[in-house]
């Protein structure tokens, strides 16, 4: 080997070192730069759900905003999820409590807005599943159609905003649910007044029928007049008891009436479809 093919292959293999061996400051920067790649893609990752999920914002008392994601609305509740909760449950808001609805995508409200088919504010529900392990579900009726129910329950005032309330939505799917009752609410308030004013006509009526006024009391037995209490100073007429027992009456009607009114109606659903759809009519019926 000559002595300048020596230098040739020595200069070779030193570019070639040089190119395969950074020196200790660029293996340095090599990997502050991949870790300061991974920071960046891990903040990407963990705000991406968080950018994705923040698409519409609900406005109360004209300065407080809450993002959120509107999976219904109709013309007086707003169904949502929370956009900062990863897994948020469902909730329900009446619309009084919003100043202004804020949709990302426009197009999506009109999808979304729905015409509420019924009010069922006035249902009373107890859901008991088929897991023995859960609890017996107890709210009132949102929705309801042929394979699934939803259940508002748990109405809690918004953090710091004393005036504005939510309540949880529960869905629960027909083979999920092992019996279910209901009653109601205006039916057990309407039985309960019945009640009253029965007891308060029977009971007046009643004492008319029974009681005499009672006599001022004078030195109890003599000239033949009949014996009374000495401290009884404002004798009672025939009215005025009759209106006592009238009262007493009328409180035993109430509570009665709301008794008979507040029965619940029963159904052994365990999770079979047919016999949640032949409870449907039963409960809808009841809305009027």
């Amino acid at each position: 080997m000559t002595p300048r093919q020596s230098t040739l292959q020595g200069t070779l293999l030193s570019r070639l070192f040089r190119h395969h061996h950074p020196n200790a400051s660029s293996g340095i920067q090599f990997s502050f730069f991949h870790f300061s790649f991974f920071i960046v893609a891990m903040a990407c990752c963990l705000l991406a759900p968080a950018r994705s999920m923040a698409q519409d914002t609900l406005l109360f008392e004209g300065k407080w905003k809450l993002p959120v994601v509107i999976e219904e609305e109709n013309e007086y509740e707003v169904i949502y999820r929370k956009a900062d909760w990863v897994n948020s449950p469902l909730y329900v808001i009446e619309k009084r409590f919003i100043t202004e609805i804020n949709y990302l995508d426009t197009l999506e409200a009109a999808k979304k807005f729905k015409s509420r088919p019924f009010d069922g504010s006035n249902i009373d529900l107890w859901v008991k599943p088929l897991d023995s392990n859960t609890v017996m579900l107890r709210g009132r009726l949102l929705h309801m159609d042929d394979t699934m129910l939803m259940v508002r329950h748990r109405g809690s005032f918004m953090e710091g905003k004393p005036k504005i309330r939510s309540e949880l939505v529960s869905v629960i799917t027909y083979d999920q649910i092992q019996k279910l009752e209901y009653r109601k609410r205006s039916k057990m308030r309407k039985s309960a007044f019945i009640g009253a004013a029965t007891g308060l006509v029977a009971g007046t009526l009643t004492g008319l029928l029974l009681f005499n006024d009672t006599p001022a009391c004078e030195n109890s037995g003599i000239d033949g007049k009949p014996p009374c209490d000495p401290n009884l100073k404002s004798p009672l007429t025939r009215v005025e008891k009759s209106l006592i027992l009238g009262a007493g009456a009328a409180a035993g009607g109430f509570v009665t009436g709301g008794m008979i009114g507040g029965v619940r109606i029963k159904f052994t659903i365990g999770g079979n479809k047919d016999r949640y759809n032949q409870a449907i009519p039963h409960i809808l019926r009841s809305l009027n």
